[in-house]
């Protein structure tokens, strides 16, 4: 059997769908390389074959094989139908920068033909894998959606669903680049380019709608935090919480300031532990909370916390861990009403009283507001509202009592005075 005749004899085979047997037929052949190119129909139909019998990435591997990356325009649609069915089954692999360009090249064809079905599907399954955090690709996101539309792709495809850890979400797609810049800054933010979310963050706020503008916000806040800009994290869950109050935004918050500022970290905690939600929900907050106790020599409190995880964990199913080398009691954690009324009790903020002196007063001789500072140096602004035995105007270095509370000025919390009375020299 002649060349032409062996290409007729599978040409026959795949009209008559006997995939298999026109695979069986092909694989032990030789083709000469110099007729290849002249018998580029003959791998078009071994490429389609393979991906009717599920095997997309063999189809693939042949194009590259006989034509490397400079394919033939009539083997790109082959070749973007094997890879629409590689990318749609397999969802672990990996593309290399020639087989990204080569799906462009076939996206750039399937637009401009008039049947074009295959593009949509191939756009989909594409774009899907670049929003994956898995590889760098994820600039192109933008650049093709720029390119070929929002609206067809939208009109074919109206869910994504994108897989990570074993977990499905599930997203709507609108066609309008504010649910592609929501993706976008996802996917920067778990790749650890934090540089580029807050960039893309701070792009998607100019016209974001409410509900999506508190996971921008957050996505860029959580950058801040990571790359030690913590008072522009601050900031940001400011904005956050005057949308949204739930109990995981100040865990985050206690989370960020835990280091820094741990009495603003504890004002944070105390919220989020009192907030309504399930108790296995806060597993990944109460043992925060456990370690940021072990870390400041208050094992007495981080027992408390590590007895709310066994005891969550007992009642869920779940392994108890291990601390310390060591079983956490089962003892301990046998009455969770009662280890989370002492869990309350710990971060309920005490009203003690603090002493220092007026340090400053922004309008001397009148009931102005200023600051006041501890015995440790440190400052605390106070308004003259709160001073609750004022009889005389006020003047520096005089000595006063106050508590210590957290108020909001020009979207960053701050440390204030309040309660303050004026004691008697």
């Amino acid at each position: 059997m002649n060349l032409a005749e062996f290409y007729t004899h599978i040409k026959t085979l795949y009209a008559n769908k006997q995939y298999s047997e026109a695979i069986a037929a092909f694989e032990p052949a030789e083709i000469p390389e110099p007729q290849r190119v002249r018998y580029k129909w003959l791998a078009f139909y071994i490429i389609h074959a393979y991906r009717h019998c599920d095997k997309p990435e063999k189809g693939i591997a042949l194009a590259t094989k006989w034509f490397a990356y400079e394919l033939p325009p009539e083997i790109l649609g082959a070749v973007g139908w094997a890879y629409w069915a590689w990318l749609k089954t397999d969802t672990e692999k990996i593309l290399d920068q020639a087989q990204c360009e080569t799906i462009e090249k076939v996206l750039v064809l399937e637009q401009a033909s008039e049947n074009g079905f295959l593009f949509p599907l191939l756009f989909f399954e594409y774009a899907k894998y670049l929003v994956l955090p898995k590889i760098n690709f994820i600039e192109k996101v933008l650049e093709l959606t720029e390119k070929y539309g929002f609206a067809l792709f939208s009109e074919h495809c109206p869910e994504v669903e994108i897989e990570r850890k074993g977990k499905k979400l599930k997203q709507t797609m609108a066609s309008d680049k504010e649910k592609w810049y929501l993706l976008r800054c996802k996917a920067l933010f778990m790749n650890k380019n934090y540089e580029a979310c807050m960039v893309t963050c701070t792009e998607a706020l100019v016209f974001c709608s409410r509900n999506n503008r508190v996971w921008v916000l957050r996505y860029r806040a959580k950058a801040y935090a990571f790359t030690g800009k913590t008072p522009m994290a601050q900031a940001d869950y400011a904005e956050i919480l005057k949308l949204k109050t739930d109990w995981y935004l100040y865990a985050e918050l206690f989370e960020i300031l835990a280091e820094q500022e741990p009495e603003k970290a504890l004002v944070h905690a105390f919220k989020a532990f009192d907030s309504p939600a399930p108790p296995v929900m806060k597993l990944g907050f109460f043992e925060k909370t456990a370690l940021f106790f072990e870390h400041r020599q208050k094992p007495e409190h981080a027992e408390v916390f590590w007895g709310l995880v066994a005891s969550v964990r007992l009642k869920n199913g779940y392994k108890v861990p291990v601390r310390n080398g060591k079983l956490i009691s089962v003892a301990v954690a046998s009455d969770y009403n009662k280890l989370a009324t002492k869990a309350g009790q710990i971060l309920q903020p005490k009203a003690s009283k603090t002493a220092g002196v007026i340090s400053k007063i922004l309008h001397p001789g009148k009931f102005g507001d200023g600051f006041i500072t501890d015995a440790q140096g440190k400052s605390y602004y106070f308004k003259c509202t709160d001073i609750k035995n004022a009889r005389e105007a006020l003047y520096e270095k005089m000595p006063v009592s106050f508590e210590i509370s957290v108020s909001e000025y020009k979207g960053t919390e701050k440390l204030v005075a309040v309660a303050i009375f004026i004691l008697k020299e």
